[in-house]
């Protein structure tokens, strides 16, 4: 049986974080946060030159060789994120 005592943990900590800091601390923002340091666990691996919604955009891929091939598509190629939506949706990674 799954414990219940941390089901409202990241809902707490968003209402928290929001009070003390103001926006952007959302429950879905927390877990893309969380979501960015298991995937990016170097930090020197973070490129300026993308936004956070790039990131948010590239957590969102499983497969490290893919979020790989898209960041640097990204990066290169200077992609909106409207642009690296429109890339991911068409699968470029996989033609």
């Amino acid at each position: 049986a799954k414990a219940t005592y941390g089901s409202q943990v990241l809902t707490r900590l968003s209402r928290d974080l929001s009070h003390k800091f103001g926006r952007g601390f959302s429950r879905s923002n927390l877990n893309y946060m969380r979501l960015l340091y298991e995937r990016y666990a170097d930090s020197a691996l973070l490129s300026h030159q993308l936004t956070w919604a790039h990131y948010v955009e590239l957590v969102k891929i499983d497969h490290d060789l893919e979020r790989s091939f898209y960041e640097k598509q990204a990066i290169s190629e200077r992609w909106t994120i409207r642009e690296l939506r429109r890339q991911k949706q068409s699968s470029l990674f996989l033609r």
